[in-house]
């Protein structure tokens, strides 16, 4: 993939990866993060899976910032082409917004503090209005994230774009380069 496809896809990718490690999720080792067409999208742990022994509160919090970490890249990717109508990852945009919306309902189960409906469809109207509603909000806090986190997204995009791939060591570095000057 050359030009700016291989651009779309590094802003997507960088987007997942900035964000989840702003919020302090960790990649499988086993994954790197990458531009090509035929590489999946960053793979991360699960904050939810990962915080459900340490109450509620923190379970409710890291599934949320899963559902971030998944809308990350499609907002990363809107953000550095304003004007691409057409979707470039189809596939892995529309299972990002599918396994945020999930999300927004095991969230909003959780804090109707009710068992999940065992076909996994949700009837209830006022848990459905809350699932909308969180998704709604977590929309735009990915959104905010991603324009705090901009110039670090920025830069894991140009590494993406000129290597084949990099890892967690390396994003890190790269978000407290940018962060580093941006402070000073």
């Amino acid at each position: 993939m050359a030009g700016w496809k291989r651009s779309v896809r590094a802003h997507h990718e960088a987007g997942h990866a900035v964000i989840a490690r702003v919020l302090g999720i960790n990649f499988n080792p086993n994954v790197p993060v990458t531009a090509h067409a035929d590489a999946p999208c960053v793979v991360t742990e699960s904050a939810g899976y990962r915080a459900r022994t340490l109450g509620i509160e923190a379970e409710l919090q890291g599934h949320e910032n899963d559902a971030k970490v998944a809308l990350a890249g499609l907002a990363a990717q809107r953000r550095s082409h304003p004007d691409q109508t057409t979707e470039l990852i189809p596939d892995e945009d529309e299972g990002d917004i599918a396994n945020a919306e999930a999300i927004a309902r095991t969230v909003a189960v959780l804090r109707a503090s009710v068992p999940a409906p065992e076909d996994g469809v949700l009837r209830d109207p006022t848990i459905l209005a809350d699932a909308q509603e969180t998704f709604d909000r977590l929309v735009r806090e990915t959104d905010a994230l991603i324009g705090k986190h901009w110039p670090a997204i920025k830069r894991v995009a140009r590494a993406l774009e000129n290597r084949d791939s990099i890892d967690q060591a390396e994003v890190d570095r790269l978000i407290v380069l940018i962060e580093r000057h941006v402070t000073r």
